[in-house]
């Protein structure tokens, strides 16, 4: 059942992806923010690591299709720009960072803003907009941009 839902999880993650703007962090990211948080997903992977069945089910098959999908937009982008061409293993990088922020925000996100005072309607949509931000600088950064 688990295996089957995250088979699911990644093709809904694949779906209509990548969007207008490469190397696709923010379609990476809103994609991946709506699906873990709206339909469950973070909690549980959050279950399948507490009770350390994550190995089994967090096969490289899982998330890395969406990496690799990450990885040929920055390739289109760097080489359209004429900007370093990233390592596959930059992308990986990347892309493990935004999975665990959108896991860790999808989780306690909601707590945390709300124990700093950031409790609006809209604080949450204004932290990811300012992530992609931080994150699409960082980028341009590293490749020299």
């Amino acid at each position: 059942m688990v295996l089957n839902g995250l088979k699911r999880f990644q093709a809904q993650v694949l779906e209509g992806w990548p969007s207008a703007k490469e190397p696709d962090i923010e379609g990476m990211f809103q994609r991946f923010y709506e699906l873990a948080s709206q339909r469950g997903v973070a909690r549980m992977l959050a279950g399948l690591i507490l009770m350390r069945r994550d190995v089994a089910a967090l096969g490289p098959d899982v998330l890395r299709p969406a990496a690799e999908r990450l990885h040929a937009g920055r390739l289109r982008r760097a080489n359209r720009d004429g900007s370093r061409v990233p390592e596959l293993e930059d992308s990986m990088f990347v892309a493990t960072f935004l999975m665990i922020i959108v896991l860790g925000d999808s989780l306690f996100g909601t707590s945390v803003r709300r124990a700093l005072g950031l409790h609006s309607k809209d604080s949450a949509q204004r932290f990811r907009r300012w992530l992609v931000k931080a994150i699409e600088g960082m980028a341009r950064r590293d490749s020299g941009t």
